[in-house]
């Protein structure tokens, strides 16, 4: 997978901690709906990104914080 296709998402928890990762728009599209469904009784979820793989207690997740646009440095 190219960098160019994957996005910055954040992972705020309660408490203040944040994780950033780069994931692949089924990752990120994944991610949400497992938030989403996280008061359904899931309490877990397993994330893939080119570097890590992370399990999320979904329970302590405040937000998830997605970049809309490729990130461009210049003016």
């Amino acid at each position: 997978m190219k960098l160019a296709e994957l996005r910055s998402v954040d992972v705020g928890f309660h408490g203040g901690q944040v994780l950033t990762l780069r994931l692949s728009e089924e990752e990120r599209s994944a991610l949400v709906d497992a938030v989403r469904a996280a008061g359904e009784g899931r309490s877990l979820h397993t994330v893939r990104s080119p570097d890590a793989e992370v399990v999320l207690d979904l329970a302590r997740v405040a937000y998830v914080r997605c970049e809309l646009e490729e990130q461009r440095v210049g003016f």
